[in-house]
């Protein structure tokens, strides 16, 4: 594969990273991987060959994809077993294992919510800024399931994004408004708390997450209003954050005949100093022990 190629496998994953968030992603790009298995056809001395060069793509996304990168280290441990074994048997084994890591990352991401949704109390205003899928989840079963009264505020950000959290409050019935991120200081006297997610948790302690989190999250930080993380322990980066790939792009613009160069990235860094609740599959982990 040459470097083309790889950049717009690059690109596309970090696409689908943000359309669909950390999770959907890590799921889609299993299943995608079983599904590859069982239409590839090769000879059996490549077999294995085309494993290593599409993990090598997994491993170096921009931003890295923390909970993929672990599973897939895991599954190369586990499929060296069968290193020796008939063509047949690598592409079984290969799609059995792929099959449980997707149960174990849909597990514990069953677990953080159920840990999750206790947080959500009554009365409560929780500021959301990305369309997390745990957040999501945690906000409609402490709805549903708990029958919590609570309300929302949606602050706007990325259009796809804040139409999914629209569409999600607004289908289990959960009173929500939306405000752009700078007028977010006249909410604040409503707010209890802020719920959010990450793509992973580096391990000099800080949060990856979407883009504008951090001018937020330490807006609240300052203004007293606790903020709540919520992640899977597959999120735990082994590396700093200065491992993590997040992309920088930039775009010439053009903009009442002023040109000009506009430098972004796709993630923000997050110091857990700025995080009050830390809660994983095993429940609130005391930040001060990490």
């Amino acid at each position: 594969m040459n470097i083309i190629e790889r950049e717009k496998l690059y690109s596309l994953f970090r696409d689908h990273e943000e359309a669909l968030g950390t999770n959907r992603t890590t799921i889609t790009v299993l299943q995608s991987f079983i599904n590859a298995v069982k239409l590839l056809r090769c000879k059996r001395e490549d077999l294995l060959v085309q494993y290593v060069e599409l993990i090598g793509i997994i491993k170096n996304t921009e931003p890295r994809i923390v909970p993929l990168i672990h599973l897939i280290e895991q599954f190369e441990t586990e499929i060296e077993v069968y290193a020796d074994a008939g063509y047949d048997e690598i592409r079984n084994q290969t799609i059995r294992i792929l099959m449980q890591k997707i149960e174990l990352f849909e597990t514990m991401t069953e677990k953080v919510i159920l840990a999750g949704r206790q947080y959500v109390m009554d009365n409560d205003v929780i500021i959301t800024h990305s369309a997390s899928t745990v957040v999501e989840r945690i906000l409609i079963e402490a709805k549903k399931e708990l029958g919590r009264k609570f309300s929302v505020i949606v602050l706007k950000q990325d259009f796809l994004k804040t139409k999914q959290m629209i569409t999600w409050l607004t289908e289990a019935g959960i009173d929500h408004i939306i405000v752009p991120e700078y007028s977010l200081s006249l909410q604040l006297e409503k707010a209890t708390k802020m719920f959010i997610g990450a793509v992973s948790f580096t391990h000099d302690k800080q949060a990856v997450a979407v883009v504008g989190t951090a001018n937020v999250v330490s807006f609240c930080h300052i203004n007293h209003i606790p903020v709540y993380l919520f992640v899977k322990s597959l999120k735990f980066s082994h590396q700093p954050c200065t491992c993590q790939h997040i992309y920088l792009k930039v775009v010439d613009m053009v903009q009442d005949g002023c040109v000009y160069p506009l430098t972004t990235h796709s993630h923000d860094l997050i110091d857990l100093k700025l995080v009050d609740h830390l809660i994983t599959e095993n429940g609130e982990i005391e930040i001060g022990t990490l």
